[in-house]
């Protein structure tokens, strides 16, 4: 009988550190950064700083949608592992919730896609590049060109 109370407090212990407070952190975090980008609204701002601040509202709005998927995902597998630990679940919810853990994995790059034009334009032009030959090779002189210019600034970082 201990050791069954020992693993249920385990497990609430467990969830408590690696879901719920890392979300309720990751929401007040969330919070925090909205108004600090709101309340950047000066009356007199360049167009550079104009474009900043877009700049951070898109990437806030990106990063936001995928913590929302991202609790959405993992929330009801810390639940399910919980209810379980007191035996008020079956293994196949346990296994569906798991499931729906590793989907957040898959969804990731569709959200980047739908919110990030940056991200959708260079998505659009890795996939026509597996389409061409040309493209193909375009790429790999590309990445050799990146190795020469690591390189050639390590080399100057080392001197």
């Amino acid at each position: 009988m201990g050791s069954i109370v020992g693993s249920q407090v385990f497990t609430v212990l467990y969830c408590a550190i690696t879901a719920f407070v890392p979300f309720m952190v990751l929401i007040a975090t969330f919070i925090h950064l909205q108004f600090h980008i709101m309340g950047n609204k000066l009356l007199q701002q360049t167009q550079a700083k104009k474009r900043r601040r877009q700049m951070e509202m898109m990437l806030s709005r990106m990063n936001s949608v995928v913590a929302f998927f991202l609790m959405i995902c993992i929330f009801p597998g810390q639940i399910t592992f919980i209810l379980f630990a007191f035996n008020l679940t079956n293994w196949d919810v346990v296994n569906a919730s798991s499931t729906l853990s590793i989907i957040n994995s898959m969804l990731n790059p569709w959200i980047y896609c739908l919110t990030n034009k940056v991200y959708r334009k260079e998505f659009a032009n890795l996939i026509r590049a597996g389409c061409t030959k040309e493209n193909k090779i375009a790429i790999n002189s590309t990445s050799n060109d990146r190795k020469e210019i690591v390189s050639a600034s390590i080399n100057v970082n080392l001197m």
